[in-house]
């Protein structure tokens, strides 16, 4: 039974309401014992609070927001399985992840 709620924002096009969505969704999650989940530009955002208590940041991107790098993450940047590509034309032996070790809870690998 997974406890974690993706809400996105990777295509939002107006934040003006996102803070808000931010804040209640966290604020549920806290009283049901939940995680939220969401892309990693969200943290740019100066008006969204981010606690690693409550959030998890899907970073699939490369250089991600600052402020990402402390922050619980899954990675899925460059590792999209589409169009038959190879996928070590993305990750090689060696790559730095650009992620706490402690902050990494695991991978995400997407087929389109």
């Amino acid at each position: 039974n997974s406890k974690i709620v993706h809400i996105g924002a990777d295509e939002c096009k107006d934040f003006h309401d996102y803070p808000w969505l931010v804040r209640n969704v966290g604020e549920w999650a806290n009283e049901n014992g939940w995680k939220v989940m969401m892309y990693d530009e969200v943290v740019s955002k100066k008006s969204v609070v981010i606690s690693p208590e409550t959030f998890i940041i899907e970073r699939w991107r490369r250089q991600a927001s600052k402020g990402c790098s402390s922050l619980p993450c899954v990675l899925s940047w460059g590792s999209y399985l589409d169009h038959l590509a190879n996928p070590l034309r993305y990750y090689r032996p060696g790559v730095e992840w650009m992620v706490n070790d402690h902050c990494l809870l695991g991978f995400e690998k997407c087929l389109w």
